[in-house]
């Protein structure tokens, strides 16, 4: 199995070098503008190296995939879409027709009731905790089949972080995850997230599932219940993220990263430590729509002080 890992990521950091190239030619590259907080064009490859690596790993290894070929299916379906999106920037409702496709696929092919989907998480170290809490059930479940898939994603998010981090001399991101690999990267997510808490798996409760993407899941609803009352469609664009309010309170990309990283850790370790100890489902949810709450206020009232506009 160390052998398909390897073969994994090597597949996925030869796919982003050659992609990272080659992007240019293709209208992968996204334009500084707007609400955007780059300031040089960067190739939008991230996530179509990460669903060519896994699929490079999965080819190789012996174990049983057929109770995934829908979550395979699903998954090109958001990629072919999310790529078409990243070169035309397609419509709000053309990528939700498509996640709607992707969810039936899940939902009579997969046999995965899906509870919630979309583009939730838009930094690929969110991905990484939220995978790794996944990695952790998995390990403490009476099954651990699905570990080498979840590594895998794992390891595939890993390598397109050493290509996006800001490390040492290296001043920007030179490839970002796209549409394409946040709507791959959600929608695997969402399976695993529904498939465990779910029967016949039950390995989590559902409000376990909730602290495992605690973040931006919060940060997300925030935003579209923010604009819902300003207005605005809630699927639209703005600089009124967690991230981006983090950068405007003059906190680093590195350390704005490091601060989003060690609350999604927070919450996975509180959601799984918790049911674990015992804590009943309606004191984690409580817990949950606390934060939820507070967050909600706190960022509505900075946007509201500091006079942050929709499209500033």
């Amino acid at each position: 199995m160390l052998s398909n890992y390897f073969l994994m990521f090597a597949a996925t950091v030869a796919v982003t070098l050659l992609l990272r190239q080659a992007a240019p030619r293709f209208g992968l590259v996204d334009q500084p503008s707007g609400h955007r907080v780059h300031k040089h064009p960067t190739p939008l490859v991230g996530g179509v190296a990460i669903f060519t690596g896994f699929f490079f790993g999965i080819l190789a290894t012996d174990m049983p995939l057929s109770a995934f070929r829908a979550l395979f299916l699903g998954s090109g379906i958001l990629v072919f879409v999310g790529v078409l999106d990243d070169v035309r920037e397609l419509s709000s409702t053309s990528r939700f027709m498509a996640q709607i496709a992707a969810a039936l696929v899940m939902i009579h092919f997969g046999g995965v009731i899906l509870v919630d989907l979309g583009d939730l998480v838009g930094s690929g170290g969110l991905f990484l905790v939220a995978f790794g809490g996944l990695v952790w059930v998995a390990d403490a479940s009476t099954s651990r089949t699905d570990q080498p898939l979840l590594i895998m994603i794992m390891l595939g998010v890993a390598c397109f972080l050493l290509f996006n981090v800001r490390l040492g001399i290296r001043r920007r991101a030179t490839i970002f995850l796209g549409d394409a690999g946040s709507m791959f990267l959600g929608f695997v997510l969402c399976w695993f997230l529904v498939r465990y808490s779910q029967p016949p798996f039950d390995y989590i409760d559902p409000v376990t599932a909730l602290w495992l993407m605690a973040v931006p899941l919060i940060d997300t609803v925030s935003i579209m219940l923010r604009r819902i009352f300003q207005r605005r469609s809630p699927f639209g664009a703005d600089r009124t993220h967690l991230h981006h309010l983090l950068l405007h309170a003059g906190c680093g990309v590195n350390q704005t990263l490091l601060i989003l990283l060690a609350i999604a850790a927070a919450g996975v370790v509180f959601g799984i430590g918790t049911q674990h100890a015992g804590w009943s489902e309606p004191s984690r949810f409580y817990v949950f729509m606390t934060l939820f709450g507070a967050h909600l206020l706190a960022t509505g009232r900075y946007v509201h002080v500091k006079g942050l506009n929709p499209d500033r």
